[in-house]
């Protein structure tokens, strides 16, 4: 059985906000998800303040997964320096969109936390495409795409 995973989205502005928002609508309220944001003119060390208020709000037994906005951005490199001091229970993936927190949803109870990373990471990369227009009206197809 995997340990309970909790998740942090995390973001330049109110972006993960607008995510878990999102998530919410379509899958329902999830436990041990928040979303901490870096607002502008906030201080990087007052984003870590958050992180580490709600790592403890998860209990001691938690797993955390940050979900970051961007690599190398103010939110990642606080995360970053949490994740590289409890690598056993934490770890970082960067992309943050709709299509990830839900695949987390769905993933994370089945899923120990390395695992769970490894597997965003994968499969989101699926998830951006591009709208052949030509392909779909060639389609002999009957489907709700057009």
């Amino acid at each position: 059985m995997s340990k309970k995973i909790a998740v942090i989205l995390t973001s330049h502005g109110d972006m993960a906000k607008g995510v878990l928002q999102s998530a919410t609508m379509i899958f329902g309220h999830q436990d041990n998800v928040v979303a901490d944001i870096f607002p502008d003119g906030t201080r990087p060390e007052d984003l870590r303040n958050h992180y580490e208020e709600s790592i403890a709000s998860f209990g001691d037994d938690a797993q955390v997964l940050f979900m970051c906005d961007i690599w190398g951005g103010t939110p990642f490199n606080q995360a970053s320096q949490l994740v590289a001091a409890n690598p056993d229970r934490m770890a970082l993936v960067t992309g943050l969109n709709l299509p990830m927190l839900i695949e987390c949803y769905t993933a994370r109870p089945n899923m120990e936390l390395a695992e769970l990373a490894q597997h965003l990471v994968a499969t989101v990369k699926d998830q951006i495409k591009q709208l052949d227009v030509e392909a779909l009206l060639s389609d002999d197809e009957d489907d709700d795409l057009l």
